[in-house]
């Protein structure tokens, strides 16, 4: 306490919600919590929430007394949040030439006891996920549950890798099945400018995918790498075999946007 006042020295990515939070949890008013963050350090969305700042309020508010809370590395991997596990299947539908007909997405997101990020995680890891590519059918059902385990926070792609990588995986499959590189599949359906950047339906100009930003360049440099083998030599001998892939991706930093329709 300095005069008064709360003052919590943190690293978070969100200091006004944790003086919000902060304020609400112990009836204070905001003139009364004051939070610094002089060094955030690596966050990366896992310092977006309140972690420890509750637990050292309640300590300062009963002693009267300067506490300090630090996590050892055992605390930092059994009290603070984790990447939310994700159960992803995917169904799309194709012509005989890897043009998509339908992309379907089935999510179930385990944000643990609390919902911190639940809501959130999960409305981006599917909208950005399916908007990438164009099909006349888009489909996305998911659900974001509590369950008994470690509460799920934010990470770095915010629920985007889980889904991606079903998405992914998918299209290769369907690129083997149909004899096409995945370069070649993704070319073929991948949004282009004046393609709606969402799962349903137009909302607006906002929305709208106004120009280039270099996703079929990007597609072809990276072939070009792999056909070159990226400077690196492929190692001699029958111990090593040498595998590739590749996958693309995007991440918005807007909040998803849509309507539901019943």
């Amino acid at each position: 306490m300095e005069e008064g006042r709360l003052v919590l020295r943190t690293s978070s990515q969100v200091p006004f919600l944790v003086q919000r939070e902060i304020c609400r949890l112990f009836e204070l008013s905001p003139d009364q919590v004051r939070v610094f963050t002089a060094r955030v350090g690596g966050g990366f969305g896992g310092k977006q929430e309140i972690l420890t700042e509750d637990v050292v309020t309640l300590a300062v508010l009963a002693t009267g007394r300067p506490v300090q809370l630090e996590f050892t590395r055992s605390d930092e991997f059994t009290l603070s949040p984790a990447r939310h596990p994700m159960r992803v299947g995917v169904t799309v539908g194709a012509t005989a030439d890897g043009v998509l007909t339908a992309l379907a997405v089935d999510v179930l997101s385990d944000t643990g006891a609390y919902g911190n990020h639940g809501p959130g995680v999960m409305f981006h890891g599917c909208n950005e996920s399916i908007a990438l590519y164009r099909s006349p059918a888009k489909r996305v059902d998911a659900q974001s549950v509590y369950t008994n385990n470690l509460p799920s926070g934010a990470f770095r792609g915010y629920g985007l890798g889980q889904v991606i990588f079903a998405i992914e995986s998918a299209l290769d499959e369907l690129a083997r099945e149909l004899g096409i590189s995945g370069f070649e599949i993704r070319r073929r359906n991948a949004v282009v400018p004046g393609d709606p950047l969402i799962i349903t339906h137009a909302e607006g100009p906002d929305l709208g995918f106004g120009g280039s930003y270099g996703l079929d360049q990007c597609l072809d440099l990276a072939e070009q790498a792999l056909r070159d083998g990226g400077g690196d030599q492929v190692p001699e001998g029958d111990r090593w075999l040498v595998g590739e892939g590749m996958a693309a991706a995007m991440i918005a930093t807007m909040p998803p946007r849509g309507t539901s329709r019943t």
